[in-house]
């Protein structure tokens, strides 16, 4: 491996838009890592080319609702546009927080495991900017790591039930719909990756739909 000013590799992910690979160096709970795209080469060879410094980029993730590759590490997380070439967002979370990995559901959702324990979830679907929208935060169990995916390779289209159970236990903001279905909101059936509207959720048990609760499990979908 060579080139940039670090090669302590700690993450990596895939634009299948622009076809690069970009790779980040912040250590666990860092803020000060660099970010940039990476080369393969023959022989299992590898180039770096830096693109940021300073950044959060531990955990990375490809967005496919805005087409953005998402980074996050201690209390932050920042949304690099590959086309402007600039961070165009950034979400700060609480004091203690250690983000780790996180995954994009290609709607305008993003759930970030956090070390200290917590889940959070931002609802960024009406702006496509993590920085704005809502959010909200959840312990969950110690030493969170690692998300599975929830767009693109190796994602299922219906959640499991674990992921389900994972989700439900978001904190209540009062009730959203009310029956006694399924507890899960299906997904909008545009986004901005296709060319769509922002998208909004219509939750299960009631057919209702709703732009500012990215999920009714997270939100506390009570019947």
């Amino acid at each position: 491996m060579s080139g940039g000013t670090s090669q302590d590799v700690r993450g990596l992910i895939f634009d299948p838009v622009n076809g690069k690979w970009y790779y980040g160096t912040a250590g666990d709970g860092s803020t000060a890592g660099t970010f940039g795209t990476v080369t393969f080469g023959p022989g299992n060879t590898a180039t770096l080319t830096q693109l940021l410094s300073n950044v959060p980029a531990h955990g990375l993730t490809f967005d496919p609702f805005t087409n953005d590759i998402i980074f996050s590490s201690g209390n932050m997380i920042d949304q690099f546009d590959p086309t402007s070439g600039m961070i165009v967002s950034t979400f700060t979370g609480l004091a203690g927080d250690a983000y780790d990995q996180s995954a994009a559901d290609g709607h305008g959702h993003l759930f970030v495991a956090s070390n200290n324990g917590n889940l959070v979830g931002l609802d960024y679907d009406s702006t496509g900017l993590i920085g704005t929208g809502s959010s909200a935060e959840k312990f969950l169990a110690a030493n969170l790591d690692d998300i599975a995916p929830l767009s693109g390779a190796g994602a299922t289209p219906t959640p499991e039930p674990a992921s389900l159970a994972l989700l439900a236990t978001g904190p209540s903001s009062g009730s959203v719909c009310s029956g006694a279905a399924a507890t899960e909101c299906k997904k909008p059936d545009t986004s901005k990756a296709t060319g769509g509207a922002f998208g909004r959720r219509r939750c299960f048990r009631c057919g209702m739909c709703s732009s500012d609760a990215f999920s009714c499990a997270i939100r506390g979908c009570e019947a």
